[in-house]
C-alpha cells in the first residue's frame, strides 16, 4: 500500500515564508546601499571634477567670469545627482589657456585692474575686439575658500595678478632711461660689446638660496649687467687702462647716479656689480703692490656702494643676490688684510642684501676667524645682538649663532677643530658673559658642541662642556638620549661597565620602559658596542641584561655577531646557549648533575 505524502506543519510554512521575507529584505536593504554609496561617490567626483577644471583654468571657467555664487553650481548628494550633467573636460592637457570660447562676455573687463596691464592676445584672438581682450586676466582667478569637507566654494573673488607678459625686464638701452644725469646727452646710443663677457666668478648658494632660477632670466640679467658696466666706463671717460684711480671715479658716478627715490631702482642693483668690481679689483691688486694708496678710500666707497644697493631691499632675483654676496665676500677678506677695525661696519653694510644671513655670516666668521679678529668678533657680536628682532637678520634670542656654529661644523670645507676654535673665540668675544643669552639658548650652543666632540672623539672638550649643562639644566641632561648615549659609550671604552648598567638604570628611571626614545637608545648602544670592538662576551652581557631588564628587541646583526665569536673560539656550548635561549652556566650546571648521578 502506497504511504501518504507528508503534508508539512503551519509552523514550518511560516518559518519558511520568513527565511525567505527576511532574505528579500537583505538584499533589497544591501541594493540601496549600494545604490547610495554610488551615488555619493558620483557626486564626490563630479564635484572634484568641477573644482579641478576651475583650478586648471579650463571647463567652467566661463561660469566663473559672471561672478555668481558656487553653492549652487556643484552637485549635492541626494536623488537628482546623477542627472546633473558635468562640465567637459579638456581633451588633452597641452592646449593653450588663452582660447577665446573658454572667456565669457566682454562685460568683465571693467573688473580688470586699475593700472592697466593686460596680457597680449593670443594667436587666434588678435583680431577679436578689445572685449576679449579686456577679460584675458581672469585666465588668473581661482576660489578664494574651499570648503574641503562639503566639496563646495563658499566665495567667490578674482585675484588680480600682473600678466605674466607684463613683468619687468632690466632695460637693455640706458639712454632712454629717467636715471641719467644731467650732463649725459639724449643723442648716447650703446651698441653692442666686443670685449669679453663681464662675470662674477661662481659661488656656492647658501642656506638660504632656493634652486629653480630661470636660466633666460639669469642671462637677461647678465646682459643688462654688461650693457650697464659699458655706460657706466664711457660716462666715467673711457677704458679704465687709461686712468689713474678709475675705480674711485667709476663708484662716485655711481653714487651721484643713486641718490633720491626711485619707483623701479632694479637697475641701480645691475649698476652696482661693475662699480663694486672695478673697486675690489684695485684693492685685490694694491694688496700685493708696494703703492697702497687710496686703498682706505676704495675701502669705504665700496662700502658705501653696498650701503647704497641695501638701502633698496634685497636685490629682486637670486643671480644677483649670489652676484652681490660674493663680492660682499671678497669686500670681507680685502678689510681683513687692510684694515680689520672696519669689519663689523663693512658687515652692517651688507647684512639687508641678504634674505637670510646664515649665508654671508658663515664666510664672515670664517674670515674673522683666519685673521684672528678678536675685537672684530666683538664688534659683531654686539652689533648682531643689537639689532632688534623685528628683522629678517635677527639675533633671534641668540640662535643665529647656533645655526652659524652647525653650518660651520657640517661644511665640507672644515672639521670639528676648526669649529671648536671659532666657538672658544665667540666665547673669549664675550659670549655667555657680556653678551648675554637665554639659559635655553646656551643650553643649546653648548649640547652641539658637546654632541659634535663626542662624534669626532675629543672626549676632554665634551666632558667640559657637560659640567657646564649640568650646571645649567641637570634635569634636561639627565633626560637627554642623544648626550647619555655618548656618555655611555665612552665609559664602556674605558672598561667602567658597573657604571655603564648604572648608567643605564639611571636613565631607565626618568623614562618609561617602552618608550620609545629609550628603546632607540638602547638599539644605538648596542650598535655603538659593536662598532667600536668590544668583545663579544661584553655584548652578550649587555644584550642580556637589556632583554630581561628593559625588554629590548633583538636585532638579527647583534645576535650573528655574538654567535661569530662563539663559533670562532670553538665553544659549542654557548653557541647551543644562544640557540636554545639558555646562559652556558645552566648547560654547565646540568651537565655536571647528569654526569654526578651516572
Amino acid at each position: 500500500m502506497a504511504s501518504k505524502k507528508p503534508v508539512p506543519s503551519k509552523a514550518a510554512l511560516n518559518a519558511l515564508r520568513g527565511v525567505l521575507l527576511t532574505t528579500s529584505c537583505s538584499v533589497i536593504l544591501l541594493a540601496e546601499e549600494r545604490r547610495r554609496r554610488l551615488q555619493i561617490a558620483r557626486s564626490a567626483i563630479d564635484n572634484a571634477r568641477k573644482l579641478h577644471s576651475l583650478q586648471s583654468y579650463r571647463g567652467p571657467v566661463a561660469q566663473a567670469d559672471s561672478h555668481a555664487s558656487w553653492q549652487g553650481r556643484l552637485a549635492d548628494v541626494d536623488h537628482t545627482v546623477l542627472s546633473v550633467a558635468s562640465f567637459p573636460r579638456p581633451r588633452t592637457s597641452t592646449r593653450r589657456r588663452g582660447r577665446a570660447h573658454l572667456i565669457g562676455s566682454g562685460n568683465n573687463g571693467a573688473h580688470c585692474d586699475e593700472k592697466g596691464a593686460t596680457a597680449p592676445p593670443e594667436k587666434g584672438e588678435r583680431n577679436s575686439g578689445p572685449d576679449t581682450a579686456s577679460s584675458l586676466p581672469y585666465r588668473s582667478h581661482s576660489p578664494s575658500m574651499v570648503d574641503l569637507d562639503s566639496l563646495k566654494l563658499a566665495s567667490f573673488e578674482p585675484v588680480r595678478r600682473r600678466p605674466a607678459a607684463a613683468r619687468m625686464l632690466p632695460p637693455r638701452d640706458f639712454s632712454t632711461s629717467n636715471m641719467l644725469p644731467a650732463f649725459a646727452p639724449d643723442h648716447y646710443a650703446l651698441s653692442k660689446p666686443t670685449e669679453t663677457p663681464y662675470t662674477e666668478p661662481a659661488v656656492r648658494s647658501g642656506e638660504g638660496d632656493q634652486p629653480g632660477e630661470d636660466a633666460e632670466d639669469a642671462s637677461s640679467e647678465i646682459d643688462a649687467i654688461k650693457t650697464a658696466r659699458l655706460y657706466l666706463e664711457k660716462l666715467a671717460g673711457g677704458p679704465s687702462t687709461r686712468q689713474p684711480d678709475f675705480s674711485i671715479k667709476f663708484a662716485r658716478l655711481y653714487l651721484e647716479m643713486s641718490k633720491g627715490d626711485f619707483s623701479t631702482p632694479r637697475p641701480l642693483y645691475f649698476k652696482a656689480v661693475p662699480a663694486l668690481k672695478w673697486l675690489l679689483k684695485d684693492m685685490e691688486a694694491s694688496e700685493s703692490d708696494i703703492d697702497k694708496s687710496n686703498l682706505r678710500e676704495k675701502i669705504d666707497l665700496a662700502g658705501t656702494v653696498l650701503e647704497r644697493v641695501a638701502s633698496f631691499g634685497p636685490p629682486p632675483s637670486l643671480h644677483i643676490a649670489r652676484i652681490l654676496r660674493s663680492q660682499a665676500t671678497r669686500l670681507f677678506r680685502a678689510v681683513s688684510r687692510s684694515c680689520s677695525e672696519k669689519l663689523a661696519t663693512t658687515l652692517a653694510q651688507a647684512l639687508p642684501l641678504c634674505e637670510d644671513p646664515l649665508g654671508l655670516l658663515f664666510h664672515f666668521m670664517a674670515i674673522v676667524q683666519t685673521g684672528n679678529h678678536q675685537k672684530a668678533l666683538r664688534e659683531t657680536l654686539l652689533l648682531l645682538s643689537q639689532y632688534p628682532n623685528q628683522h629678517r637678520y635677527s639675533w633671534s634670542r641668540g640662535m643665529l649663532l647656533f645655526r652659524v656654529l652647525y653650518r660651520h661644523a657640517k661644511s665640507q670645507q672644515v672639521d670639528f677643530p676648526q669649529t671648536r676654535q671659532l666657538y672658544l673665540m665667540l666665547r673669549e668675544a664675550g659670549l655667555f658673559e657680556q653678551i648675554a643669552v637665554p639659559r635655553s639658548t646656551e643650553y643649546d650652543i653648548r649640547r652641539l658642541m658637546t654632541v659634535l666632540a663626542f662624534e669626532c672623539g675629543d672626549c676632554g672638550f665634551a666632558r667640559s662642556e657637560l659640567q657646564k649643562l649640568d650646571e645649567i639644566d641637570s634635569g634636561g641632561l639627565a633626560s637627554d638620549v642623544r648626550l647619555q648615549k655618548w656618555l655611555i659609550v665612552g665609559k664602556a671604552d674605558e672598561g667602567r661597565w658597573s657604571e655603564v648598567l648604572s648608567h643605564i638604570e639611571m636613565l631607565r628611571q626618568s623614562l618609561a620602559p617602552d618608550y620609545w626614545d629609550f628603546q632607540l637608545f638602547l638599539g644605538e648602544v648596542a650598535d655603538l658596542f659593536s662598532a667600536h670592538g668590544h668583545k663579544s662576551d661584553q655584548l652578550e652581557c649587555f644584550l642580556r641584561t637589556a632583554v630581561t631588564e628593559y625588554q629590548l628587541k633583538l636585532e638579527n646583526r647583534w645576535i650573528w655577531a655574538v654567535l661569530d665569536n662563539h663559533a670562532a673560539h670553538r665553544q659549542i656550548q654557548s653557541k647551543a646557549a644562544q640557540r636554545f635561549g639558555r646562559h652556558p652556566t645552566e648547560n654547565s650546571k646540568k651537565t655536571a648533575q647528569i654526569s654526578s648521578r651516572r
